[in-house]
């Protein structure tokens, strides 16, 4: 017993080293309290923030990066002033991310001088609000409209965009500008639109052009987290089954290597795990938006197999079948999915889960304004604001749960067998 808890000790000090720290890369931090402010394409349960959260979560588990969703339909750089101190201050928060712009515009009907003077300026007042508070902010450029790519990047909306940046920055403030980044997906999807049926069209956005849907999401997500810096990968493990040898490790230990019997077996410790993002994405997300090569990839090459086909198995589930040369060449783990009905590997099962309770904290937290404003009784209000927190805090300990780094056993046989 000595003997196992001296490995385990041994172990963790390991693992503790190769830990990838937010911060060293990503722009958050180790306990950052994250808020992220803006309107109706940040306020569903399900937006980029949830996105943003559930990959945190995952990547960088050890940080306990805390993530509040504070977005408001229909909110303007103004409104979102008022509402710093109840939603952004009280819940200790450390960075804050601003995501706004369209409705202080009138979605594009009011971009005079005097309305876009406006944001500037309440913008410029919410920066120096949270600096008084010892506040980080990240100021994002509104994400594109459903606007011709070819004609938007000189039109007002990215003009005023830029004015908001550049004096966020001049403000001591990060900035990024999901804009841009947004607008490059979007010249892909109009390009494949321009030669296919309405059926097979691709879009950003819903019908009104303003709002986004899930793949809009999605690449307002990619946008945010490339902008904060997030790592490209989540892990990456070399062997050689000829020793077998461990030739290189990142972001992972890998323990128990053994080859018996033409089977290479070994447990393989990540310090976190990649975000997947469902059985579809290869063939609806992933084509626009690179989410899996840019900021998850889970890599494992495996040189020195005899020629052949093998399956690889992890926690006892069937992965995929490769050649010995894709082994060799190295596979990004994180999309594959034996069933494409259900989540199958071990860090999809995680993900999904994660997912879960991710979008079900997020309804929690946006109740608890909803009973400052319309329980007039203040027992009751109390009551419930106490209950609120209680749950809230059960559902961050769940997700934690769900992201903890656990080990996890890989076996690699000639197909067949």
């Amino acid at each position: 017993m000595v003997r196992v808890h001296a490995l385990v000790v041994a172990f963790a000090a390991t693992l503790l080293a190769i830990t990838p720290r937010a911060g060293a890369e990503f722009a958050l931090r180790a306990h950052d309290r994250v808020v992220f402010l803006g309107d109706s394409n940040t306020a569903p349960s399900d937006s980029y923030v949830a996105t943003i959260e559930r990959y945190t979560l995952l990547r960088f588990p050890d940080a306990r990066i805390r993530i509040f969703n504070a977005g408001a339909g229909g909110d303007t750089a103004e409104t979102a002033l008022g509402r710093l101190e109840r939603d952004v201050f009280a819940r200790r928060t450390t960075v804050l991310v601003v995501v706004l712009g369209i409705n202080d515009v009138g979605w594009g009907a009011a971009t005079d001088a005097a309305h876009v003077e406006a944001h500037l300026a309440a913008m410029r007042h919410i920066v120096e609000r949270c600096h008084e508070r010892s506040v980080r902010v990240v100021v994002v450029s509104y994400p594109v409209t459903g606007s011709d790519p070819s004609a938007s990047e000189g039109a007002v909306f990215q003009t005023m965009a830029d004015r908001v940046l550049a004096m966020a920055a001049s403000l001591g403030a990060a900035t990024i500008d999901a804009q841009r980044t947004m607008r490059d997906v979007q010249r892909r999807l109009w390009d494949h639109n321009a030669g296919a049926p309405p059926e097979r069209r691709v879009t950003l956005y819903r019908r009104d052009g303003i709002h986004l849907n899930d793949l809009g999401q999605l690449a307002l997500a990619y946008a945010v987290l490339k902008g904060l810096g997030a790592p490209r990968d989540v892990s990456s493990v070399t062997l050689d089954a000829r020793g077998p040898a461990v030739v290189t490790a990142s972001g992972a230990v890998v323990t128990d290597l053994a080859a018996s019997g033409g089977t290479l077996s070994f447990t393989r410790w990540d310090a976190g795990s990649p975000m997947t993002l469902g059985a579809f994405a290869p063939l609806t997300v992933l084509p626009w938006v690179p989410f899996t090569d840019e900021l998850g990839r889970y890599l494992l090459a495996i040189g020195g197999l005899p020629p052949g086909r093998y399956a690889l198995e992890v926690d006892g589930r069937l992965v995929a079948t490769f050649s010995e040369a894709e082994l060799a060449q190295g596979i990004n783990l994180t999309a594959l999915r034996p069933d494409p009905w259900a989540p199958t590997t071990p860090w999809d099962v995680e993900s999904t889960i994660l997912d879960v309770l991710t979008s079900t904290k997020a309804r929690l937290v946006a109740t608890q304004p909803l009973a400052d404003e319309l329980l007039d009784a203040p027992p009751a209000r109390h009551r419930l604001q106490r209950a609120l927190a209680r749950v809230i805090a059960r559902a961050a300990a769940a997700q934690s749960a769900v992201a903890a780094p656990t080990p996890r056993r890989f076996v690699v046989r000639a197909a067949g067998r």
